[in-house]
């Protein structure tokens, strides 16, 4: 499996130097930064040990002279995936896109990423520029050449409405999901809808994508991605085709923690490949495990608590092979052993 984790990090030039904030995103193959608020007059290393990385410089608003800058996207990879893995597209807008060769893929296509990051709506650092209709153009060519998927930091809040049009025979075939295909419902616990929010349905609904939030394995409530004194939201999100969805193994929103007002959003590829954290050099290598036997009191209960989740395990054995079972069980220690 490819481990993606794209972030809102509010800042990346401090949290370089924290070995805290390193270990935590070298568990991952890819790791997207957005709101990196790094100029191209940076002096600071940023780079971090085992990764290559590239970066979309932030923006400053024509009438701001002093203060930092916003905006700013950032790829880091894993350096022993180099060869597979390339940037195809910088826009200085706030796209940033990921090439992904076939030969890791569990398919015969490329895949193509895009990470974005769109202001909020009351920012004037982008005047008169739609990033949803530079998506659609960019989308609209590479999903000519291979998968799409695009993630990011969107600033739209689109409740639970509907993402897809429904069967209609006076609908263009394009832009309609078919009557014969079970689209799984979508939940949002952020139940507002505002007009960036109706610009990503828009979006959704002229692309054939869908938001995998709320409709994917371990988000099935639609968690979510901002939390402040003012509220939360979701605003942070992964879109793809339908097609695509079972070449996602897994997908989540990873719990808030100190670095940021922004939940990590994690999604896992298909891949003819498996994370060695070690970086051993040898992408085929098995994945290493280091156990820390001071912790198991702590990964126990957090398993004991989620007794909804095991339950619902359980209840696979009689449904589905092993191999699946084993699958689901796996990614739901991992997930466990992430917080703690």
């Amino acid at each position: 499996m490819l481990d993606i984790l794209s972030w809102n990090v509010n800042g990346l030039k401090r949290k370089i130097a924290d070995t805290d904030f390193c270990e935590f995103v070298s568990k991952y193959d890819i790791v997207f930064f957005n709101e990196t608020w790094i100029s191209d007059k940076n002096q600071t290393d940023l780079n971090i040990k085992g990764f290559d990385c590239n970066h979309i410089f932030g923006n400053k608003s024509r009438t701001t002279v002093k203060g930092r800058y916003s905006g700013g996207l950032a790829v880091y990879f894993k350096s022993y995936l180099s060869e597979y893995i390339n940037v195809v597209k910088k826009s200085q807008e706030g796209l940033l896109w990921l090439k992904i060769s076939p030969n890791i893929l569990h398919s015969d296509k490329p895949a193509f990423v895009c990470h974005a990051y769109i202001p909020p709506t009351m920012s004037t650092v982008l005047n008169d520029v739609d990033l949803f209709d530079m998506i659609e153009n960019d989308y609209n060519h590479f999903s000519l050449e291979g998968d799409v998927y695009i993630c990011g930091d969107l600033n739209a809040r689109t409740s639970d409405l509907f993402d897809f049009f429904i069967f209609d025979r006076y609908v263009g075939q394009n832009l309609q999901i078919s009557d014969d295909v079970i689209i799984p419902n979508r939940f949002n616990l952020d139940k507002t809808v505002d007009a960036y929010g109706r610009k990503l349905l828009d979006l959704c609904i002229s692309t054939g994508l869908l938001i995998v939030n709320g409709r994917h394995s371990y988000d099935q409530n639609g968690e979510f991605t901002f939390c402040s004194d003012r509220g939360s939201s979701t605003v942070d999100y992964l879109l793809t085709v339908f097609d695509n969805f079972d070449s996602i193994e897994s997908f989540n929103i990873i719990e808030f923690n100190e670095f940021s007002d922004h939940a990590p959003v994690r999604f896992q590829l298909k891949a003819n490949y498996y994370s060695n954290t070690e970086n051993s050099g040898n992408n085929t290598a098995p994945l290493k495990l280091k156990m820390d036997s001071s912790k198991f009191p702590r990964l126990y209960s957090l398993i004991a608590e989620d007794s909804e989740r095991l339950n619902q395990l359980n209840s696979l054995i009689d449904l589905h092979p092993i191999d699946h079972v084993v699958k689901e069980f796996t990614v739901f220690i991992q997930q466990k052993a992430d917080c703690v």
